[in-house]
């Protein structure tokens, strides 16, 4: 007796459970088809391509500076002769 009541507190759990998971899923697969349309639009690989550009200007401005700080270093060496 006790077991058919566990079984039906079970069964009633899930039945009020099942839309919630139904919900759930319905809503992680539309998510999922967003996201793929999103990641393959022209408006994405637009903002891709821009901070690109922007990253790559970032690494030359940096090599760019490591260069103007080895300069420095050699036109601050001063000549005492020979010793």
């Amino acid at each position: 007796m006790l077991n058919i009541i566990a079984l039906l507190i079970g069964l009633a759990l899930f039945l009020l459970m099942a839309p919630v998971f139904i919900f759930l899923l319905v809503m992680f697969i539309i998510y999922k088809i967003y996201e793929s349309l999103y990641f393959r639009s022209k408006k994405f690989n637009q903002i891709k391509e821009e901070i690109e550009a922007y990253v790559n200007e970032c690494n030359d401005l940096n090599q760019h500076i490591e260069e103007l700080k080895q300069s420095y270093v050699i036109l601050n060496k001063k000549d005492y002769g020979l010793a």
